[in-house]
């Protein structure tokens, strides 16, 4: 048996229920795998060698002409059955343990997408059932994304309950072994990147499932604001102390307001989202999901994360971009600079205790922080 460090494909196997072998052993099985690696030499993604399409393009976001000609160029080399020549094979013996095994590795036309490094990560698995649909299987590899996954299929749960109108959302067709699996329609198959009619009706209906208004004091208190930065300030380890003080002093003009809160997704992206052809949403990933969010929160976190993650903007591009709709009927009646604050205040603070745990940063994490 081989030792469970060797390799980074090696780890990601023994997550998923294998023990690795070199050579033939009783119940073990002969696999041939192909992946693509990230700069730093860690698996982005990982398939089957017999994969005859890119199925890993289901987890890549196709903004900007480079990402298009990246999925365009994947696209033909599968075609074209040339991924041999251009995806190293990794030939393995391998053999389920005990009641661990977490997937069926033998099943065809799969990938897995290792996830974003952190104390949320979580392993994702697509699998083509058929032409038109296909599931996203996701597996947590700690305490933490465990919790979230239970979480989502509470989520979800609720949203079939509510016999959502403005948008479609995953059925979770099982959850076993701290698994979440989630159904996947085929002909959402189109990224939208700016904001429409439909994203602002999806912000309507989730404020109907769950509003309440109450006092900035009281949200604090709901959320431990005050002790949670108090916290962050005094064990700071890489967090500038200049955001700190922003933070701090948010908080004093936020003092004697109102907050009126929601139901809201918390990580309202581009990338976690698709659209038909006439515009309706398939909103995905609900682990963060909550019933007390600053109204507003999701329209602020969808300009915020792709105006930086994706389009590279300053902070005076991203506040004229966010400007444009102020004047939008959601808004009406509202304080709309109290809600960009609000916003700040708690996804700023959020993930900068993330990233005070986390210990290696990636490149994004630098750009937030810039912003």
């Amino acid at each position: 048996m081989i030792e469970n460090n060797h390799s980074t494909l090696h780890s990601i196997l023994q997550k998923l229920g294998y023990e690795l072998f070199t050579e033939n052993a009783k119940n073990s099985i002969f696999i041939s795998f192909q992946s693509f690696k990230n700069h730093d030499g860690s698996i982005r993604w990982i398939w089957p060698k017999e994969n005859s399409t890119a199925l890993f393009l289901n987890f890549y976001n196709v903004q900007g002409w480079k990402a298009r000609c990246f999925a365009f160029v994947m696209q033909i080399i599968f075609i074209l059955k040339l991924n041999r020549w251009f995806f190293k094979s990794e030939d393995l013996v391998i053999a389920a343990q005990s009641d661990a095994i977490v997937f069926d590795l033998t099943k065809k036309n799969w990938t897995l997408f290792t996830g974003t490094t952190g104390p949320n990560q979580k392993f994702i698995i697509y699998q083509s059932e058929s032409k038109s649909n296909g599931v996203f299987i996701k597996i947590p590899i700690s305490n933490k994304s465990i919790d979230l996954i239970k979480h989502e299929a509470a989520v979800l749960n609720q949203l079939s309950k509510n016999q959502i109108k403005s948008f479609d959302f995953p059925m979770a067709k099982s959850n076993d072994q701290n698994t979440l699996n989630l159904s996947y329609p085929a002909h959402f198959n189109l990224r939208i990147q700016n904001l429409s009619a439909h994203h602002f009706k999806v912000f309507q209906e989730l404020e109907s499932i769950s509003s309440d208004v109450c006092s900035f004091e009281a949200f604090c208190e709901e959320l431990q604001l005050e002790d949670r930065l108090t916290q962050l300030s005094n064990n700071r380890k890489s967090i500038p102390s200049g955001i700190i003080k922003k933070l701090q002093k948010l908080m004093q003009l936020l003092q004697g307001s109102f907050v009126k809160t929601h139901m809201a997704h918390m990580d309202f992206t581009p990338w976690n989202m698709y659209s038909d052809a006439m515009g309706n949403l398939y909103i995905y990933d609900w682990e963060l999901a909550t019933m007390n969010s600053p109204k507003g929160f999701d329209f602020f976190h969808f300009i915020f994360q792709k105006g930086i993650l994706t389009e590279g903007k300053n902070w005076k591009q991203i506040r004229d971009e966010i400007n444009q709709f102020k004047s939008n009927s959601y808004f009406e009646n509202e304080n709309f600079d109290q809600l960009l604050s609000l916003y700040l205040l708690t996804n700023i603070l959020y993930y900068l205790e993330i990233y005070q745990a986390q210990e290696k940063w990636h490149a994004q994490i630098y750009w937030l922080l810039n912003v």
